[in-house]
């Protein structure tokens, strides 16, 4: 499973495992960095971040994405894709409880 992911470090865990049905080392994730000026247009910086990643070879493997916090950014990450012609499934990330701030996988939005 390929996951994109644009917002914070994903850590291959169970509950990763569990989302996606796969085993953790068949699960291959590509971050990638999105920092935004918003002082200038979001649009043209999202498709300057969704098309360095050089989708033309990743495009029909790609499984799964995790869109970026800021709800502005995401809308426009699968914007991006939709024009490409492939918008891959959602991986939604929730607090996980305890003593540290975690994100775990909860469930994959198939669009």
């Amino acid at each position: 499973m390929l996951i994109i992911n644009f917002s914070h470090p994903i850590v291959k865990n169970a509950a990763l495992e569990r989302v996606t049905d796969e085993a953790l080392d068949q699960i291959e994730i590509i971050d990638i960095p999105v920092h935004l000026d918003l002082s200038k247009s979001l649009r043209p910086q999202v498709v300057e971040i969704v098309y360095r990643l050089s989708l033309d070879s990743y495009f029909p493997d790609i499984d799964a994405i995790r869109l970026p916090g800021f709800a502005v950014a995401a809308v426009l990450v699968v914007e991006a894709f939709r024009v490409r012609g492939n918008i891959p499934n959602i991986i939604r990330f929730d607090r996980a409880g305890g003593a540290v701030t975690r994100f775990d996988a909860v469930e994959i939005i198939r669009l």
